[in-house]
């Protein structure tokens, strides 16, 4: 058998593995659906605002795209390491460490960012805008698929958004990023946060530095982490050149 017929066969065996393993929890998010709705449509519950649909289907599709997404990105982490497995023999020793350190952290802080928009910055922001409503003397009715859309992107914005350590530490790592030129750049990178910042959350005092501060937090974290990267890279330059010249 050839090397390529070897590789075929490695690759038809992951697919497989990671359709199983996206059956399984598709069937999972299922059962879980109804907890999982029940949790996001509170903040307007709370709030005594009507969710509606405008079409007989459109719970049963919503609730169909939704199981399907929440599958994917449960089964996100499989799919990687399936993928890192077929891959990692072409990696050397320094990059495979590299790579599974940059999966951990990336999950993590991907859940973390998750967490905190679900239960901090998903109400607030909600309460916010249909106080604005409410304030331009305006009726709330939210259709249920636009609303679920609403918390999904905004929940995944946030993971997304604390993805920025691990990128900064693989730029660093790489040198493409340094310390320095973080650090020089930190004005024009507090400016940005806020305006995301801003962009994202409902127009007061409170709720902005809700969401920017996070945000600092997370951009210092970056340039701590590029620091520690740089300094340990420097020291093993230094020894391999002691080493050489020994």
């Amino acid at each position: 058998m050839s090397g390529w017929e070897t590789h075929l066969r490695a690759l038809r065996r992951l697919l497989i593995r990671a359709a199983i393993a996206y059956a399984v929890l598709f069937a999972a998010a299922v059962a879980w659906l109804p907890v999982l709705i029940r949790d996001a449509i509170r903040p307007v519950h709370q709030l005594h605002v009507a969710l509606i649909v405008t079409s007989l289907d459109e719970v049963v599709v919503q609730d169909l795209k939704l199981a399907l997404s929440l599958a994917f990105f449960a089964a996100l982490p499989y799919f990687t390491y399936e993928a890192w497995r077929f891959v990692a023999p072409a990696l050397t020793a320094s990059e495979r460490r590299l790579v599974r350190t940059a999966l951990a952290a990336g999950l993590l802080l991907f859940l973390a960012g998750a967490a905190f928009a679900w239960w901090i910055v998903v109400p607030r922001l909600v309460r916010y805008l249909v106080a604005i409503a409410a304030w331009s003397h305006l009726s709330v009715y939210l259709r249920y698929g636009s609303y679920l859309s609403f918390v999904g992107t905004v929940v995944l914005a946030f993971g997304a958004a604390f993805e920025l350590p691990v990128l900064v530490a693989c730029g660093t790592a790489m040198g493409l990023l340094t310390p320095s030129a973080l650090q020089a750049k930190r004005k024009y990178a507090y400016f940005a946060l806020v305006i995301v910042g801003v962009l994202i959350s409902p127009p007061e005092l409170i709720a902005h530095l809700t969401v920017t501060v996070p945000l600092f937090a997370l951009y210092e974290a970056s340039v701590a982490i590029a620091s520690v990267i740089q300094r340990r890279k420097s020291r093993e330059k230094a020894q391999t050149t002691a080493l050489s010249e020994g």
